[in-house]
């Protein structure tokens, strides 16, 4: 919340989190409700590009599934640097 707070009142609509230091620790249900809680407080103009470490990629590419689907623009990346890539080619869209 406190990242979308930040985004919300300094006018971001881009956003690129680094989790390469973020250990995972939630369930396929927390998961689940994550995505489901972040959909729901999210702006909908936001883009979020998330680059997490390679072991974690498969539980980060579910988390993503679930908030595409409920509208978000998110993409989940192993590499820094195609996640800076991906919101360079999003800033021209």
């Amino acid at each position: 919340m406190a990242i979308i707070r930040a985004a919300i009142s300094s006018g971001c609509t881009r956003i690129l989190c680094d989790e390469t230091e973020l250990e995972y620790a939630l369930g396929t249900i927390d998961t689940f409700e994550s995505a489901k809680f972040i959909s729901e407080h999210a702006p909908r103009i936001a883009k979020v590009a998330i680059v997490c470490m390679a072991e974690k990629f498969c539980d980060a590419s579910f988390w993503e599934t679930l908030a595409v689907n409920r509208g978000l623009s998110v993409k989940v990346f192993q590499d820094l640097h195609k996640a800076e890539e991906w919101m360079s080619q999003m800033q021209s869209e």
